[in-house]
């Protein structure tokens, strides 16, 4: 793996983590970025992130707050 892909597959795991036993699909991106040992403001994170994205790992969650207006 390269370190993008080593990046993101640490999040993934700490995003599972983070959902198991719970009923939504929700999740806290910045405590998994901490769990993951990832500064959430870095660029590694978006980069990884967008991986994560771009190979349907993740998908985004709606804002229920925008879609509603």
């Amino acid at each position: 793996m390269n370190g993008v892909e080593d990046i993101a597959m640490r999040l993934l795991q700490a995003t599972r983590e983070q959902l198991h036993g719970k009923p939504t699909r929700e999740v806290e991106p910045f405590e998994i970025a901490q769990k993951a040992g990832i500064n959430p403001f870095s660029g590694e994170y978006e980069t990884a992130i967008r991986y994560l994205l771009d190979h349907g790992y993740i998908e985004h969650y709606p804002n229920e707050a925008v879609s509603a207006l």
